[in-house]
């Protein structure tokens, strides 16, 4: 049909034995093999075709498509050349969707995986004992099947070294069974007195200290004997003495120019109100500087401002390079001390640049 470009297509895993057996000579099947149908990739739109390929017995498909962009970057281009023997003359002609060979994906119409009670383990109808393999299990097949003699001696070495729970001393019942019967040798006086010992001597156990200082080594500096929500952190020790001290010399000398130019304190601090969020906003708004005992919780806010922003400014790469961190710092337009500190806190330094970070 002149008023279309010829569409191609390609089958990447081989060729159907269908469509092969029509090149013999003593093919008996027709042309009828495999049916394509070329339609819009979205009705409505014009740019993009899909091809749909059904063969005579219906259990496979073939699809491809096509997203019709002029400039996709492709450096070569199929044409298909027409050659008419009565004018003696030949056409080049691009294929469809300029000179797009559609490769073509194979798929069995209503294909149901092997499984079993519900699972979807893979082969799970051919495992010993009509149960699904394990993922080990399955490496070893193949491994056995399609392996090298080094990797087959590999698992082999493995299967050697696998030790049997039930050769471990102590493993199974017998250990329990043991505990529970010397157990019942110990009189109830003796029962209380080692219970009562405990409850005494108030020292924790290695699990407990252990988690104690998990806790430490993961969380900010807290008070574990803290009676109130807000007594458990303190501002002033996350932020160190030098960071707590930049932070007081800045929001005291906000404060002292605001109420000599009688100009708004928040915004004076904050900056422009449309590039910093609604809830630091409300936060400090609701801080009366002029109230004693606030100067802490304004301090405290305007550092947890600061630490807001840090984390905007990072969060938009996965790494920061500089060759000091001096030039990390620069990158946050922080405070020099106390973007310093935040780094020290909140990062981890990648050694050895980015390729072995």
């Amino acid at each position: 049909n002149p008023e279309y470009d010829p569409v191609v297509v390609s089958f990447p895993r081989g060729v159907p034995s269908s469509l092969a057996d029509e090149g013999s000579s003593n093919s008996t099947a027709n042309n009828d093999s495999i049916s394509f149908m070329y339609s819009k990739l979205k009705a409505s739109s014009s740019r993009g075709k899909r091809v749909i390929g059904l063969d005579a017995s219906e259990t496979c498909t073939y699809t491809a498509t096509a997203s019709g962009r002029g400039h996709d970057g492709r450096l070569t281009k199929l044409h298909v050349i027409v050659y008419d023997k009565k004018l003696n003359t030949w056409k080049v002609i691009p294929t469809a969707e300029k000179g797009t060979v559609f490769a073509l994906d194979q798929a069995v119409v209503d294909y149901v995986p092997n499984v079993m009670d519900g699972g979807m383990g893979i082969g799970g109808g051919n495992a010993a004992g009509g149960g699904a393999m394990n993922a080990s299990e399955r490496v070893e097949l193949l491994v056995e099947s399609f392996g090298s003699k080094k990797k087959q001696k590999v698992m082999a070495s493995r299967a050697a070294n696998m030790v049997n729970i039930n050769s471990v001393v102590g493993a199974g019942n017998v250990m329990m069974n043991s505990v529970q019967s010397q157990g019942e040798k110990i009189s109830d006086g003796n029962k209380d007195a080692m219970v009562n010992d405990g409850k005494d001597s108030g020292a924790l156990n290695a699990n407990e200290v252990a988690l104690m200082q998990a806790r430490r080594a993961l969380l900010p500096p807290f008070d574990d004997k803290a009676d109130a929500p807000h007594k458990i952190y303190d501002a002033q020790q996350i932020a160190g003495p030098v960071v707590w001290k930049r932070c007081s010399q800045i929001v005291d000398k906000v404060f002292d120019k605001s109420q000599a130019s009688n100009t708004d304190f928040v915004e004076d601090l904050l900056g422009k109100k449309d590039h910093v969020p609604q809830s630091m906003i409300t936060l400090i708004s609701s801080i009366n500087p002029n109230k004693r005992g606030n100067s802490y919780r304004l301090k405290a806010a305007f550092f947890l401002f600061l630490v807001m922003r840090f984390h905007s400014r990072i969060s938009k790469k996965d790494f920061i390079t500089g060759n000091t961190v001096d030039d990390c710092v620069n990158f946050t337009k922080l405070p020099h001390e106390i973007g310093v500190r935040l780094f020290e806190i909140f990062t981890t330094r990648m050694e050895g640049g980015k390729e072995n970070g």
